[in-house]
């Protein structure tokens, strides 16, 4: 199904039946993710509430936003398909990227809808302090950088830039469009802890035990800032930790 959105036509599927009356489950995608993925917690979710699964701008079938948006876009845009749908009670459940959104949006406290709970999976929006090593490496980028990008190596050598952004650059970012890796730059240098207060609503983090994309460590930050938090850590699991043990994930979320 498609819903035009601030001119953006948003690729969605609705899990059982749509009730402006009962509180639904909206799904906020991870970073360059779309909706199949999510089809195993849409479905669990479902049991409880009618749940909602779309394509974020710039993800899967829905076309790239207009400009680099920051999150904070990102999370106005997502209240604005909300309130589109007729949500008057919603339980947000993120993962990733979609779980900063989360956090935006149950700190923002929109009129048009009550954000009764939040579910948290592997969500990003601590930015760690970076080691020296890193200090370094993203100095040298810069430095080289601005090097290739220079009249000389732009004439005798123009594929040098592109070989040092797939040298230094994530897999996410070197896969990403140019518009979409400003929006990521954007979204890994940010932090959302100060945010964490604010969020009222009862929030549940599950989190895989051995997530190297967003660390357990920053789980229990995040459970430590909540005014209602409880963390939930699936062993030996990594960053999708819903996929890695879908069996225990679901009694997880069914407690």
């Amino acid at each position: 199904m498609t819903l035009e959105v601030g001119g953006i036509p948003v690729n969605y599927t609705f899990y059982g039946e749509p009730d402006p009356g009962r509180t639904a489950a909206v799904v906020l995608e991870g970073w360059n993710t779309s909706i199949p993925v999510y089809d195993f917690p849409a479905k669990a979710l479902a049991e409880k509430y009618p749940t909602v699964v779309f394509d974020l701008p710039g993800f899967g079938l829905t076309p790239e936003p207009p400009e680099a948006w920051t999150t904070e876009q990102y999370a106005d845009f997502v209240s604005e398909f909300i309130a589109a749908l007729g949500l008057k009670k919603v339980a947000l459940w993120g993962h990733s990227f979609g779980g900063k959104l989360a956090i935006r949006l149950g700190a923002k406290n929109d009129p048009r809808f009550d954000v009764e709970k939040i579910i948290l999976n592997d969500a990003a929006g601590i930015v760690s302090e970076k080691t020296l090593k890193q200090k370094y490496r993203a100095k040298k980028y810069k430095v080289l950088r601005r090097l290739f990008e220079t009249k000389f190596f732009r004439y005798f050598y123009p594929e040098a830039l592109g070989e040092l952004r797939a040298r230094f650059g994530s897999a996410d970012y070197n896969s990403a469009t140019p518009l979409m890796r400003q929006v990521l730059v954007k979204h890994v240098n940010e932090d959302v802890r100060d945010l964490l207060p604010g969020v009222t609503a009862p929030t549940l983090l599950i989190w895989g035990e051995n997530d190297t994309a967003t660390p357990l460590a920053n789980a229990k930050i995040m459970e430590s800032l909540l005014p209602d938090g409880g963390l939930a850590v699936i062993p030996g699991a990594g960053h999708y930790a819903f996929l890695d043990d879908p069996e225990l994930y679901r009694a997880i979320l069914g407690a």
